[in-house]
């Protein structure tokens, strides 16, 4: 049942209509539309039906607003033809006169711009990447939300209580399949090839007749269609490479447009099982003509309530634009107000401003004059001697008659006096001085200056080409000849923002910087350079109230003198004298504050045979020496004494506690501090393992190996207060066993030195999950020990169920009782 809802609220029920039809598409228009002849029951209702009134469609909640209404007469009644749209597309009259700040946004952003105080609400259920935008605004809602269609690639879906739902693609997935004129039957059937193309290339934003960005995109059907050119794509908005590769891969249509109108119920012949068919369901074809696989869409539905007649439904690969869904409402809005026959406006459809308007102008034909060989003067009535003359040469403003025209607009450019306006956009003027190699440009929020300069800097004078620009909330500082920038920002200065993964993106300095403190600070950063601060003449002072840190992501910090250009001085000295020490080449590295009986941690001191003697010290006296030779270290050459662990590295053979070998390298228990006489290893909280492999001391999966491990006990921990869940195996060991692939190979290490007679036996973890870690990636030992354990058993069983058996087959066969 449908509802009219009046411009001044009155509502009334419509009875009597005929042909209702219901059409909505996939980013498209929705509509619906009817015949409403005039009788006893719907003469009151009949009569308010007019343009702008809305229409409720009680069934689903929408409301729509008339734009058609046609009144003829039908066998002496008369009828109106109403056409309705979707409330959704009275956004078309509200008008957003600001813009959005150039820059990348968020899909949110956008959608708040364009709803905002409209009445709509929208929730989006996808994730969108963020794209730029550059003056994005000063336009119609709905023109709006068309470019962030085109822009996101996004569908939507309306609801009844004025609400925007955005999905990356609305509908769902049929349980079928279509062989094109195998199970499904049409009555209008379309394959146009005529845009089909499988290459793109365009470009981005153009910066004196320079792109900014460039791409190109080929697409896989190319093998089937070989390469056909599209059109180039161009958008002035887009300034990254990523950006443009996306707009071009949707801009490509690789694909035939096929378009299969049917009636649902030959969808359910063909095995649809939803009761009714739904906006982007995705219908997988076969189109044998050309060989190809399709995902048909429903792209549009045309529904009859209150008749039996089935749904018109329209299959199609293409995915029609928002723009071109309401191409037809538009023409039919324009036929409204345009007579075709006269190329002129229709006068009884303007409104009152646009009549007086008219009028306006047509009453000033008194003050207009066409001289001969003149053109066009438009005088002043209260001053003859003001005038305006139009020409073919120009436009130009007199106070004297004709004699000068200092306000003129001619081919050569515009000339004046005097310039007063209260703001100039420069969104839509674009103001340039100089000519091509020197020049200033202003053009939104963009400022650029260009010119060849010759400068120096350090000692080196060079002449480059040099431009100065406000870009995207940059001040940028070109060097066009070296291809390099300097960007300077309220973040800090930089050469990243157009030179990440660049040899030019030299470093940062980057202001209220957290990254080593919770307190804003500063922070000089170079990801492949060299971070350097030099002085030739004096020092260079590290000064802090706390302290000064030296931190390195490899663990190691090193110190080095300059290369050899200062004789004499390239020696490196560090060193923090103990108090009772008068000599600068003692010194000792503490743990707390010097004092005269070492402080704790390392002391060095020069003996009188010229050998530097290492002390680790407690803050109580010498703990131990240790002596580092120039060339190796020496057995026993780096020990502790009294603390609770030892190292040892006999690097020149022999050994003591436990080292028999030359090249031994042993931890005895304490290593790591302990309350008992256990040793432990500690590994990661889930995964971690205890690996023993050669001196890389790491698993990379290529470069090392692992070595044996030598005991006089190996012990795995099963005590019942460490399992839980503890039941009896109900399956067989012995399957689980024969089940098991024993191979022969050889490994990678002993390949990798030329050693192909090492053959090993073993089972492969990929192939034996029953025995094998969750990771695949080793053999868990102890569960493949109990699988032969339960094996023996099972075994064992048998073997004694056996030798029963044989024991009373030999009582029967020699006449005894079994």
């Amino acid at each position: 049942m449908l509802e009219l809802t009046t411009l001044s609220g009155e509502s009334h029920f419509l009875a009597n209509q005929l042909g209702l039809s219901r059409k909505q598409a996939v980013n498209g228009n929705r509509s619906l539309s009817f015949l409403l002849p005039k009788t006893d029951v719907n003469a009151h209702a009949f009569n308010l039906v007019e343009e702008e009134c809305f229409i409720t469609d009680q069934s689903t909640k929408h409301r729509y607003r008339i734009k058609q209404v046609e009144q003829r007469v039908h066998a002496q009644t008369p009828v109106k033809s109403v056409f309705a749209t979707h409330e959704f597309f009275d956004l078309i009259d509200v008008y957003r006169y600001d813009t959005l700040t150039t820059g990348v946004k968020t899909i949110a952003q956008i959608l708040d711009f364009i709803f905002n105080g409209t009445g709509w609400t929208y929730s989006v259920i996808n994730a969108f990447n963020n794209l730029e935008f550059e003056n994005f605004g000063d336009d119609n809602c709905i023109a709006l939300f068309n470019k962030a269609i085109q822009r996101f690639g996004f569908e939507f879906e309306l609801r009844d209580d004025k609400h925007v739902t955005i999905r990356n693609q609305i509908g769902n997935d049929a349980d079928l399949q279509f062989r094109y004129n195998h199970n499904v039957k049409t009555f209008k059937h379309t394959v146009d090839t005529s845009n089909l193309s499988t290459y793109i290339r365009g470009e981005g934003k153009v910066v004196n007749d320079v792109p900014v960005v460039t791409a190109e995109y080929t697409s896989p059907n190319a093998a089937i269609f070989g390469i056909r050119h599209a059109k180039p794509y161009t958008n002035e908005t887009i300034i990254h490479q990523p950006t443009l590769l996306a707009s071009l891969k949707r801009q490509l249509i690789d694909a035939p447009e096929v378009s299969i109108e049917l009636e649902f119920s030959v969808l359910k012949d063909a095995g649809y099982l939803s009761e009714k068919p739904g906006l982007g369901d995705r219908i997988p074809t076969i189109y044998e003509p050309l060989g190809i696989d399709l995902d048909l869409r429903v792209m549009e539905i045309e529904d009859y309530p209150g008749t039996n007649k089935a749904p018109r439904v329209t299959l199609s690969t293409l995915r029609k634009s928002y723009g071109s869904a309401i191409t037809d409402f538009t023409k039919r809005l324009f036929d409204e107000f345009f007579d075709s026959d006269t190329g002129k406006l229709k006068y009884d459809v303007l409104d009152e401003a646009t009549r007086r308007a008219t009028e306006a102008l047509n009453n000033s034909l008194t003050e207009l004059e066409y001289p001969p060989g003149m053109g066009i003067v438009a005088r002043d009535p209260n001053d003859p001697l003001r005038f305006v003359a139009f020409r073919s040469a120009g436009l130009g403003v007199t106070t004297d008659g004709g004699i000068t025209f200092p306000n003129a607009i001619t081919a050569d450019g515009i000339n004046t006096n005097l310039l007063t306006a209260g703001q100039i956009n420069t969104n839509r003027i674009r103001i340039f001085g100089g000519d091509l190699e020197e020049y200033t440009l202003i053009e939104g929020p963009y400022i650029e200056s260009r010119g060849r300069h010759t400068r120096s800097w350090r000692g080196k004078t060079e002449t480059n080409q040099i431009r100065l620009k406000f870009e995207n909330g940059y001040l940028r500082a070109r060097n066009d000849t070296l291809n390099r920038s300097l960007y300077f920002s309220d973040f800090g200065i930089s050469t990243y923002a157009d030179a990440v993964g660049n040899e030019d993106a030299s470093g940062t300095l980057a202001f209220r910087d957290t990254t080593y403190s919770t307190a804003s600070g500063l922070t000089v950063h170079s990801v492949y350079g060299v971070v350097a601060l030099r002085s030739d003449e004096n020092r260079v002072i590290l000064d802090a109230s706390q302290t000064v840190n030296i931190e390195s992501d490899e663990a190691s910090v090193y110190f080095r003198p300059m290369k050899n250009t200062r004789p004499g001085i390239n020696e490196f000295r560090l060193w923090v004298k103990d108090n009772g020490s008068s000599s600068e080449t003692d010194g000792v590295l503490t743990y707390g504050s010097p004092n005269t009986n070492y402080a704790a941690g390392i002391r060095f001191q020069k003996t009188t045979a010229g050998d530097p003697t290492i002390f680790v010290t407690n803050g109580n006296g010498d703990m131990g020496t240790g002596k580092l030779d120039a060339d190796k270290v020496g057995a026993n050459d780096v020990t502790t004494r009294g603390g609770t662990y030892s190292v040892y590295w006999n690097g020149r053979g022999g050994g003591t506690l436990g080292g028999s070998g030359a090249n031994d390298f042993v931890l005895q228990a304490g290593g790591i501090k302990t309350t008992g006489d256990n040793f432990y290893l500690g590994c990661g909280p889930t995964d971690g393992e205890v690996r023993v492999t050669n001196h890389l001391g790491y698993n990379d999966g290529s470069t090392i190996s692992y070595r044996p491990i030598k005991a006089s006990e190996y012990r795995n921990g099963s005590s019942v207060l460490t399992k839980q869940n503890i039941e009896p195996v109900t399956e067989r060991g012995l399957d689980v066993i024969n089940k098991l692939e024993i191979k022969r190979y050889i490994l990678n290490e002993d390949v990798n030195v030329g050693n192909y007679s090492n053959w090993q036996i073993g089972v492969l973890s990929e192939l034996s999950p029953e025995i094998a870690t969750q990771d695949l990636s080793a053999i868990n030992v102890y569960k493949y020990v109990n699988y032969l354990a339960l094996s023996v058993q099972e075994l064992s069983a048998e073997n004694k169920a056996q030798a029963q058996e044989i024991a009373d087959l030999r009582l029967l066969i020699e006449g005894g009782e079994a």
